[in-house]
């Protein structure tokens, strides 16, 4: 992870550079790349059951603490519609998600003793997204503008193990998800900062009918 940070810190201190004598103003067509931070938290549906195939038939209760964090690194295309403010915008770019081992509560049902388990394992993730949003462009003064966007997201693992080597592909995880983002972006000159949150649908984990809720913060420069 120093690395990752490493590469962070280098990439937002060269955006910094760049817009320096930036004039942009985020209402042009063309090409730019984004870094973004995402949280992910877990939304059970189903009262919290185990799907039954994967457990012999056997609903075990359970209760989540746990989510995904993730980075991304991606190119992406600005293009507005002829003579208005609308936009649609394509992103594609490279992942990685992680999880750390917690423990989580189930019993058979009433009158069973509650027992604790490891569900949730440590995992990492690499992957590729592409997404494809429409959006609308406010602009603000001379030098900046307000961007309001929704659109879907596909991932697709290319590799996901645990700290004993495993392939969690195999048996754990999915390795497509798709998603719907709704978010808002601030554009200054050639810099754009974005707010998202996105919502799975589809499910990420094999084991149990589970839906994922995803806070997003991006920052991106366009060329």
């Amino acid at each position: 992870m120093n690395t990752t940070k490493k590469l962070m810190t280098l990439l937002l201190a060269a955006l910094a550079c760049m817009s320096a004598n930036a004039q942009d103003h985020g209402r042009e067509n063309g090409f730019g790349i984004r870094l973004t931070g995402e949280m992910t938290s877990k939304i059970d549906v189903n009262d919290h059951l185990l799907r039954s195939e994967v457990f012999d038939d056997t609903a075990y209760l359970f209760f989540p603490t746990t989510g995904f964090k993730s980075v991304q690194l991606s190119a992406f295309y600005k293009a507005f519609v002829y003579q208005t403010r609308a936009f649609v915008e394509a992103q594609l770019g490279g992942y990685y998600m992680g999880q750390k081992k917690s423990d989580l509560m189930f019993f058979p049902g009433p009158g069973y003793t509650i027992e604790y388990h490891v569900v949730n394992i440590d995992m990492d993730e690499w992957g590729a997204s592409a997404s494809l949003v429409v959006g609308y462009n406010f602009p603000i003064k001379k030098s900046s503008s307000v961007d309001v966007f929704t659109g879907p997201e596909v991932r697709g693992a290319i590799s996901c193990k645990n700290q004993a080597d495993q392939d969690l592909l195999k048996w754990h995880f999915y390795r497509w998800q798709t998603r719907w983002k709704l978010g808002v972006g601030y554009n200054f000159k050639h810099v754009g900062a974005q707010v998202s949150g996105s919502y799975d649908l589809t499910e990420k984990a094999k084991q149990m009918k589970s839906r994922e809720f995803t806070f997003s913060l991006s920052l991106g420069y366009k060329f």
